[in-house]
């Protein structure tokens, strides 16, 4: 129970990085951001300096989407997806499709059975989402798949490039 809350947190820190969140567990704090409005800050509160020095910045954007946030070089690649994290028009989802979006653009610099870290921000007109998929609203359709996840491939392999 505790580490599903302390994911829930942590989302929601990353999502709304304008925001102080504190978080104590058993009477130790286990989170505390500034709220500054900073995503690398938070990125480096939750994961540590060493993941934080390996993060490349993703600014992107193709009308109508709008790509922000931080990918980890492939030398800070994880075993799991768990480090995955895609956020759309401010809400924390999960995406086969954008996952493998972003497995797909690091393939050529990783090795096999390694996934990226990403942690992306996802802006889209709301008419092209639809968060009623699930009832907890963590996944979501797009009317235009396809271009959202050529998207977020072009994003990442942009940034892997330069």
């Amino acid at each position: 129970e505790n580490a599903c809350m302390i994911d829930t947190v942590e989302k929601a820190a990353l999502s709304h990085t304008d925001i102080s969140f504190s978080l104590t567990v058993d009477g130790r704090s286990v989170l505390h951001t500034s709220g500054n409005g900073k995503l690398r800050d938070v990125i480096y509160i939750i994961y540590g300096q060493e993941v934080t020095a390996g993060l490349m910045e993703i600014s992107f954007e193709l009308p109508p989407c709008r790509i922000t946030g931080y990918a980890g070089r492939p030398v800070v690649s994880r075993s799991r997806r768990d480090m995955e994290i895609f956020f759309v028009n401010g809400r924390p989802v999960r995406s086969a499709i954008l996952q493998k979006a972003a497995e797909d653009a690091f393939a050529p610099y990783m090795m096999q059975h390694r996934f990226p870290m990403v942690i992306l921000r996802i802006d889209l007109p709301p008419e092209m989402v639809d968060v009623n998929i699930h009832p907890r609203k963590t996944e979501v359709r797009f009317t235009d798949s396809p271009a959202v996840c050529g998207a977020v491939q072009d994003a990442l392999t942009a940034a892997l490039r330069a």
